[in-house]
């Protein structure tokens, strides 16, 4: 068999196919084209393994027809049937004659052959024809005979007697029977060319590619086509055209679709508009595909309006090969009509294109771009055109939803970079507090009530304490906060804060609505306190001329497709709403107005924190806030938070007196400004202080002095070792030593980690000394009564 080289120089190899069964036809040079005698030219090939086809040329005289069938011998040691045995087909379309003494040789050496399980003739003269017959009925070696007419009739014929042992699946090239074209009366070896490099294999996409008769192009295609594979198919069209010689170029390209996924829309696109740069250089008459599933073939069909060819789709190969014999018996000029299309007489050809063009012009992958189209209610199609704009309607609705989600992940995304910020200026900021106030509560403590420093004193306590507000705000936001979450009982908690604010709010009129048995969440009530007066003042300050503020409680059961764009989790969930009677905002500001210092007071006024904390409490909480606000009509708060089981915790009133000591305390921090102010106030106290400046400090001096250390106060931000693994080592060398969590800022959660892990106490920086005498003396008289 012939090998050519291509301009790439890989090795090209043509294979060779029976037009009407499929199967590879084998042949060498010594078969075909071969002078037997002086009149007589034989020609052999060896079709699917199992069949001899013979068409000899010329006059046949003894001499010629002795040496063709020797020749006829020779060829069949190739044949790889069974035993050796096979089919044969005698084609005398080109023979011009036969002597008496050749025909009878003949006859009496084919039918005596055991190697040939069957005679086919084909194409005889009438002569031969009656010969042939009056020859079968004498048959004396019971070897079945045949006459058929042309060709391709031959072909079947033989393609039926094959018994399936002789020939395997391997023995058709396309992997099964398949004709390509029956219209030649006699046989002409179709030639296939194929090569490895027209092939693509990527983990999504593959494609194998034959050239077959050098002007159709079958490829098999598996996986769905992206836009990343376009270039890939680009650079093959041109290696195929290579292949061809000069005037030819491939017109029909037939795709096995039976493994083809649909890809993405942008691939889709992408190949259309590749198909249309090709055509532009070699022009197409049409692109069949077979074994289409409903999706591909509907996608073709929307296709066919864009493409300058046509576009066919069959149900299996024989039929692909059908459409291109017929076309190509057509003039050259002629535009490719297949049976497949719908005739130009049909009226309703121009509505069923209207409609096709219609949905290839929608914009599918975006919100809107949808073509103007007429169509009146009386219309075949009006049923049709209205559930397409139904769907798009349905696609242009999730895309706005996506858009939301989008946009409020963006959202959340800004409010825990800027969170991130705010909480490590407020980590700063109140290590500096803890330092003023650790030295006013000394100063304090060395001044008689009528010293006339004791009045600057307050102020700077006053100030301290607005400071402090202002650094609670930021880590409200940040979601630095929930240090000691207990069982809250969300009606007394919204009705005590409530009644709080109304006292010095007159002129707004409350009114509760609360769900009864009352919920209960799991919080920090001093946080959710706060998240509440920040509500009632961004209430007030929208009722200037005073209104209504309407506090109502609920249960809800909130879904997957609810919690997941927020980051929480479905369930159970306590729902509570606040909402006023004021001038309500636009959405500019709904849109910025849980953003930190965003505020639309006069300087001043405001910080801009109030809401932004309130979100970033909530979301500490996982739970929900969002607003609904229209101008003139008011603004409602939703907030969600975990519903609990859980019986309600009341806090101990705290009394404001010293609390003395005499144990040993460790303080741990890396702050030499802590450190030095912790421990004058300590040793005020009457405490016994050791100090170490970092984790790694505080655990060498419990595995030395652990007996002589009756409690650590712990800062939870250090570098290197922080508070968490301080904490988890120090309870290694001493399980029960008492620890109290001392902290200004508690990213991600942290300090409620580690109390849940045991700590005995939590005390939030910067705090006086009479919060620290009485938290030091719970914790330490707690362990002596359960020693």
């Amino acid at each position: 068999m012939n090998t050519l080289s291509n301009q790439g120089g890989r090795c090209l190899q043509p294979d060779w196919v029976c037009p009407v069964t499929g199967f590879r036809v084998a042949f060498r040079p010594e078969w075909i084209r071969q002078q037997v005698g002086e009149t007589l030219v034989a020609n052999f090939y060896v079709i699917g393994g199992a069949i001899i086809y013979s068409c000899p040329e010329g006059f046949a005289d003894i001499t010629g027809v002795r040496q063709s069938l020797a020749l006829n011998e020779a060829v069949a040691e190739s044949v790889s049937g069974v035993n050796g045995q096979y089919l044969q087909i005698e084609d005398y379309a080109a023979l011009e004659g036969v002597s008496q003494s050749a025909r009878q040789y003949a006859t009496n050496r084919l039918t005596a052959n055991q190697r040939i399980l069957a005679l086919i003739f084909c194409n005889l003269s009438p002569l031969l024809s009656i010969a042939v017959k009056i020859g079968r009925r004498f048959n004396l070696s019971d070897k079945p005979i045949y006459v058929e007419g042309q060709y391709g009739d031959a072909a079947v014929r033989a393609l039926k007697l094959c018994d399936p042992s002789l020939s395997g699946s391997d023995a058709f090239l396309f992997g099964q029977q398949t004709c390509i074209d029956r219209s030649n009366r006699s046989f002409s070896p179709v030639e296939v060319l194929s090569n490895e490099s027209w092939n693509i294999q990527t983990p999504k996409f593959a494609n194998r590619s034959v050239i077959v008769d050098r002007r159709i192009l079958h490829s098999i295609a598996e996986g769905g086509i992206e836009r990343e594979h376009i270039p890939m198919l680009e650079k093959m069209r041109p290696l195929f055209q290579a292949q061809l010689p000069h005037g030819s170029a491939i017109e029909y390209v037939i795709i096995d679709a039976s493994r083809l996924g649909r890809g993405n829309r942008q691939g889709r696109i992408a190949f259309l508009e590749s198909l249309k740069k090709w055509n532009r250089r070699f022009p197409l008459r049409a692109y069949i595909l077979y074994h289409a599933n409903a999706s591909m073939h509907t996608a073709a069909l929307l296709a066919r309006p864009f493409l300058p060819f046509s576009v066919e789709i069959v149900r299996d190969l024989d039929h692909a090969f059908l459409m291109v014999s017929q076309d190509r018996q057509r003039p050259p000029s002629g535009q490719p009509r297949f049976s497949a299309d719908v005739t130009a007489e049909d009226p309703n050809r121009r509505k069923i294109e209207q409609l096709l063009t219609y949905i290839g012009g929608i914009k599918w992958d975006r919100e809107g771009g949808e073509p103007p189209m007429e169509i009146t209610e009386d219309d075949p199609f009006y049923v049709l055109f209205q559930s397409i704009k139904l769907i798009k309607d349905e696609i242009d609705d999730l895309f706005a939803e996506r858009k939301r989600l989008e946009n409020k992940l963006l959202e959340s995304q800004k409010m825990e970079a800027v969170g991130t910020l705010a909480g490590g200026i407020a980590h700063d900021f109140n290590n500096l507090l803890m330092g003023i106030q650790g030295r006013t509560s000394l100063l304090s403590l060395r001044m008689a009530p009528s010293h006339p420093h004791m009045e600057h004193i307050v102020a700077i306590e006053a100030c301290i304490q607005s400071a402090t507000h202002l650094t609670r705000q930021l880590l409200g936001f940040a979601r630095g906060g929930k240090y000691e979450v207990r069982p809250v009982d969300i009606n007394e908690l919204l009705v005590a804060s409530a009644t709080m604010f109304g006292r010095t709010r007159k002129e707004i009129r409350i009114h509760t609505n609360l769900k009864r048995p009352s919920p209960v969440v799991a919080a920090d009530r001093s946080q959710l306190e706060q998240v509440f007066l920040n509500l009632y003042i961004n209430a007030w300050q929208a009722m200037p001329g005073g209104g209504d503020l309407y506090l109502d409680t609920g249960l809800v059961a909130l879904d997957d497709a609810y919690c997941n764009p927020c980051q929480v989790k479905p369930g159970h969930y306590t729902k509570i709403s606040v909402t006023d009677t004021g001038v309500g905002m636009d959405a500019s500001i709904r849109q910025r107005i849980f953003d930190p210092f965003f505020t639309t007071k006069k300087m001043g006024r405001g910080t801009g924190l109030g809401l932004a904390s309130a979100y970033g409490i909530i979301k500490n909480h996982e739970g929900i806030i969002t607003v609904y606000s229209e101008v003139g009509h008011g603004t409602t708060f939703t907030i969600y938070l975990p519903l609990i089981d859980g019986a309600v915790w009341q806090p101990a009133p705290l009394a404001r007196q010293l609390v003395e000591g005499a144990e040993t305390i460790l303080l741990v921090d890396d702050e030499e400004l802590i450190l030095g102010v912790g421990k004058a106030l300590l040793e005020e106290l009457g405490y016994d202080v050791m100090v170490a400046r970092n984790g790694e400090r505080a655990v060498e001096a419990v595995r030395r002095n652990g007996g002589d250390v009756q409690l650590v106060i712990l800062d939870l931000i250090m570098p290197g070792m922080d508070g968490g693994r301080t904490f988890d080592c120090i309870r290694e060398l001493q399980p029960a030593m008492p620890v109290i969590l001392s902290s200004g800022y508690s990213p991600g959660g942290q300090t409620k980690a580690i109390m849940e892990r045991g700590c005995n106490g939590f005390i939030q920086k910067p705090f006086n000394i009479y919060e620290l005498s009485e938290q030091l003396r719970r914790v330490l008289d707690n362990r002596k009564a359960t020693r």
